[in-house]
């Protein structure tokens, strides 16, 4: 029996090509499905795409091969915080919701 991750995998594959060119909906979709692959196992991570200086998401889809989609890269500048200041963020964002 198939673990249901996978099915809810293909059907958000399945939602991308529709949504190809609306680029907002398509990187959300990808984004989605790129979670679903590391749940999964399978291997999936971004790498730079050097030529066209875009992030790329990649998904290894077992017994298919690769397929990936050009991303809009994170354009906020790091402000140079060190792990205790993200986890700071981190609790002080999940305690206004506790």
């Amino acid at each position: 029996m198939s673990d249901p991750r996978e099915k809810k995998l293909s059907e958000v594959l399945k939602q991308i090509e529709p949504n190809d060119t609306n680029y907002d909906v398509r990187y959300k979709l990808v984004t989605k499905a790129l979670a679903l692959a590391v749940e999964l196992d399978y291997q999936a991570g971004i790498r730079w795409d050097e030529a066209e200086q875009w992030p790329v998401f990649c998904i290894y889809l077992p017994h298919i091969g690769e397929v990936s989609w050009h991303c809009p890269p994170y354009t906020r500048p790091f402000t140079g915080y060190d792990t205790k200041e993200k986890y700071r963020r981190v609790h002080d964002y999940v305690s206004k919701f506790e």
